[in-house]
């Protein structure tokens, strides 16, 4: 039986810091109006820039930038594109991550307390419990090799997040980094699914991020 201060730790071991991250994935949504599967490609710089690139048999469909205050959408097959504000379009989702939260959630960190409580261990998990912001989390670790495997996460406006995270690989710093993420979004009875099984990934490598707006597309 591991104790509450190791489980603390193996919490604390999930989450790394970064300065710069990109990745190449696979992605998988679904939600009451579209799902589909095509490619993506991630770069980011800490509380600077997300920047995504989704391409579908090669082709690029869509283009996007987030900045901590603002969004960028650019659908290449249609044409067009929309800006607003990141909290906009992220309650469009069912989620009111700020960009912090979307940095965290892309890779792979959660949110995590000092004051982590022990619930109970089972074949299965440890269960822990935290609350931070006015966020209530359920984290479950791996009894064998205290690896993160899920996590929930609710707030007082009955949103809903999910995470599951697999597939942990040495990414060369002797840390073990999760590839494949899933998340399910909730707020009443609509749903968000996002997946995405990462290949490639670089850390603390600078990247050059860039995206402009055709002058002939309409805006949306």
């Amino acid at each position: 039986m591991k104790s509450e201060k190791e489980l603390q730790q193996a919490l604390t071991l999930h989450n790394h810091d970064f300065e710069w991250f990109s990745a190449k994935g696979k992605l998988k949504y679904k939600n009451v109006n579209e799902s589909g599967r095509a490619t993506i490609n991630i770069r980011m710089k800490k509380d600077s820039i997300i920047w995504m690139n989704i391409t579908k048999l090669s082709l690029e469909i869509a283009r996007v930038k987030m900045t901590p205050d603002s969004m960028y959408i650019v659908y290449r097959w249609e044409r067009f594109y929309e800006k607003g504000r990141l909290e906009e379009f992220t309650r469009a989702y069912n989620t009111n991550y700020n960009f912090s939260e979307l940095q965290d959630l892309f890779f792979g960190n959660v949110a995590t307390t000092n004051n982590v409580n022990f619930v109970e261990r089972d074949s299965t998990k440890y269960h822990l419990s935290a609350s931070k912001n006015g966020v209530n989390y359920d984290y479950h670790i791996n009894p064998y090799n205290l690896l993160l495997e899920k996590f929930y996460a609710k707030d007082n406006s009955r949103r809903e997040v999910i995470g599951k995270y697999g597939d942990y690989k040495d990414h060369g710093d002797g840390n073990l980094f999760s590839y494949l993420r899933e998340y399910t979004f909730k707020e009443d009875d609509e749903v968000t699914y996002l997946a995405i099984d990462y290949s490639d990934i670089e850390i603390d490598v600078p990247k050059k991020i860039k995206f402009s707006i055709p002058s002939h597309y309409d805006e949306l």
